[in-house]
């Protein structure tokens, strides 16, 4: 089976002149918010590769996950720790050798779960790096991802056909222990690449599938409390992969992928599943990561240069009601992949890039808000339930 290539080689979407001109009235009617954001001069951890996921500890340790061999010039395979300045944090060594990591979670223990294309394709490592061999979970093919609930289980997807020896299609669900939760038996037809949870428990699934165990869906679906399907919830067909999720204080929901028909890469639904058509942003190429911001603007990272007449580079973001800021300052010579928000108001980003606002920044950069509107404790994975970016 074929399966939806997340960074194909292709030419940007040209958007039609009847989305050109609603998004020139868009951008006309949005009103400069001018913020000092700007590069944090002082933090560099140089990694010498793609950063998928960065996760952040209590103590704003930052774990990275991606595909790199050293960070700051030191060997480190697929995983690292960050200390709160950006140096590389010594007392992590992962026991990951080689390979790629998608996706990493910290437990409220401070254990870190991993899931990937390495040796075991998931795996819980302790504080220090080493492997917890009291996680019980064994799954037999590549996991994209790893989301934590609030109540501590675990929701994975990847390419795997059986999680600990019991037939799982791309989908499980784990309790904190790596046991399979045997309460969720769904099944997909491809991998899911992101996950949200709502404020009711309910979660949002998002990815390259369609088909969810017996019935149709399009790279979107709800998922009840129980681990059953949600059946209410019927979104549109978008017309491509969608990569990443974000729940909106108003309970309506952000799609970020790619896909090019009834909506330009990033799409609104209302909370029922149905499309908002009172949103409709062209952009010209594909999201990967979305971040809420708690004064409802919203942080979008991807691949593209253009919203419409708007020229961004990499990174966006909207205000409250839809429309671009177009004050936003950051740019990036190519993708972004994750973002996740420290307490003190900064922004970590981490993608497939090489400079940020033309100076050298390789793999992970920190973006510093002297109004700390990036402070939300939304970190990018889900961990408070709102948001879920590419893995």
């Amino acid at each position: 089976m074929s399966r939806w290539n997340p960074f194909p080689a292709c030419v940007p979407h040209r958007p039609s002149q009847a989305f050109r001109a609603v998004a020139l009235g868009l951008l006309l009617a949005a009103a400069p918010a001018l913020q000092a954001v700007e590069l944090d001069p002082d933090y560099d951890p140089s990694v010498n590769g793609l950063v998928y996921k960065i996760a952040l500890q209590p103590d704003g340790k930052a774990v990275v996950a991606g595909s790199f061999t050293t960070v700051g010039g030191q060997p480190r395979a697929a995983v690292a720790r960050l200390g709160t300045d950006g140096s590389l944090d010594g007392s992590f060594n992962s026991a990951i050798a080689s390979g790629t990591a998608f996706d990493a979670i910290v437990q409220a223990d401070g254990k870190i779960v991993i899931g990937g294309s390495f040796a075991s394709n998931l795996a819980r490592l302790t504080p220090s790096g080493t492997v917890d061999f009291s996680f019980a979970a064994i799954v037999n093919a590549t996991v994209r991802t790893v989301f934590q609930q609030d109540d501590g289980r675990i929701l994975i997807s990847g390419y795997f056909s059986q999680v600990n020896s019991t037939p799982h299609s791309y989908i499980a669900r784990l309790n904190s222990d790596g046991s399979l939760d045997d309460s969720m038996s769904l099944s997909l037809d491809d991998v899911a690449y992101a996950v949200a949870q709502q404020d009711d428990g309910k979660l949002l699934i998002a990815g390259a599938f369609t088909q969810v165990g017996n019935s149709a869906r399009k790279n979107l679906a709800r998922i009840n409390t129980d681990g059953s399907l949600d059946t209410g919830f019927v979104p549109p067909d978008l017309g491509g992969g969608s990569y990443a999720i974000a729940v909106l204080p108003d309970g309506k929901i952000m799609i970020g992928g790619w896909f090019a028909t009834q909506r330009h890469y990033l799409a609104r639904l209302n909370a029922d599943g149905s499309l908002d058509t009172g949103f409709n942003l062209p952009f010209n190429s594909a999201v990967y990561s979305l971040h809420l911001q708690p004064d409802g603007k919203l942080l979008v990272g991807g691949d593209f240069t253009n919203i419409g007449p708007l020229s961004v580079t990499r990174m966006a973001r909207l205000l409250a009601d839809g429309t671009p800021d177009t004050a936003f300052p950051v740019r990036l010579n190519s993708g972004l992949y994750s973002m996740a928000a420290e307490q003190g108001g900064q922004l970590l980003i981490g993608g497939n890039f090489s400079s940020v606002n033309d100076t050298a920044r390789s793999g992970v950069a920190r973006l510093l808000d002297s109004d700390r509107l990036f402070a939300d404790g939304f970190d990018g994975d889900g961990a408070r339930g709102r948001e879920s970016s590419m893995q």
